[in-house]
């Protein structure tokens, strides 16, 4: 009987999820996606919360997700992209949990917000988005593919990614500047106990390994500053022909060690901060002014 339920809930859990898929627009060349349940349940990764949960609310708020708690409401979320153009159609796939959640209308009137149910919300391009929800239910043979790449990467990885990039992918817009060198590449990353970090990228142009090996030597640099090999670190780049691999390893006590290093060290830079607050009053015993904790 026992193995009777067992079998029954993993069928619905392998079932949702797919369904889930079923949104992934056929043709998209780049896809990224993000565990966040797991690494929420890291070790690791609360010790950052503190420093970033306001950004998060804010940036939610902005996009039509406002009254949503990242780390408590959501499980995972696959971006899906064409890369196509400046702004290449987008659509991103959120599970969790939203039963008493509802999205507003983002600022950006190109875009949408869609509550499919209490597990799942679509959002991205307002015309992406409508399209990925008209095609549910049909999958092509493309998307089957895709999505059978999505399920393999998602199960071994807590942070994943893969494309093929179209050339002049993001061109003119900051945030892709670099990426028109590599014309395909695939990641994964995983955060639970030791971080663990592989990846690979063929880069498009020869005149561009120089440039992108460089790159990742100073990122080598910079970890052998904060790590200690001798405990157990590694970082591996290979190059061969036009393809650049790599491989990281950082034990979980020493990337621990890094983070408190880290957020002691913005912690030394950050202003101090008066918590106490002045009120001065005039010889009549009379109020004049108020500073209230933080120096307003």
């Amino acid at each position: 009987m026992r193995l009777c339920v067992l079998c029954l809930l993993s069928a619905g859990f392998a079932a949702a999820q797919p369904a889930a898929l079923d949104y992934l627009p056929p043709n998209a060349n780049i896809a990224i996606g993000i565990n966040l349940r797991r690494m929420i349940d890291s070790a690791k990764l609360p010790d950052l919360i503190p420093d970033s949960q306001s950004q998060s609310l804010q940036m939610l708020a902005l996009n039509g997700l406002g009254g949503l708690n990242p780390l408590k409401d959501i499980d995972s979320i696959i971006i899906a992209s064409t890369g196509q153009g400046a702004n290449p159609p987008t659509v991103v796939i959120v599970r969790g949990r939203f039963a008493n959640w509802h999205p507003s209308a983002p600022k950006n009137a190109k875009s949408r917000v869609e509550r499919i149910d209490d597990q799942t919300f679509l959002a991205g391009d307002a015309e992406a988005v409508q399209s990925a929800i008209t095609r549910h239910g049909k999958p092509s043979a493309g998307q089957g593919k895709l999505a059978a790449r999505v399920e393999s990467l998602d199960a071994k990885y807590d942070l994943w990614g893969f494309g093929t990039v179209p050339e002049g992918f993001g061109s003119g817009t900051q945030s892709a500047n670099g990426l028109d060198a590599i014309d395909r590449f695939e990641f994964g990353a995983t955060f639970r106990g030791d971080l663990i970090l592989e990846g690979e990228a063929h880069v498009r142009y020869a005149e561009d390994v120089k440039r992108l090996t460089g790159a990742l030597r100073m990122v080598e640099d910079a970890l052998t500053k904060q790590t200690k090999p001798a405990n157990g670190a590694k970082f591996d780049l290979h190059v061969d022909r036009g393809t650049l691999k790599l491989s990281l390893l950082i034990p979980e006590a020493e990337l621990k060690k890094a983070i408190a290093a880290q957020r002691a060290s913005l912690m030394t830079a950050a202003p101090k901060v008066d918590t106490k607050g002045k009120i001065v009053t005039n010889a009549a015993g009379d109020t004049v002014n108020v500073t209230l904790p933080g120096g307003h």
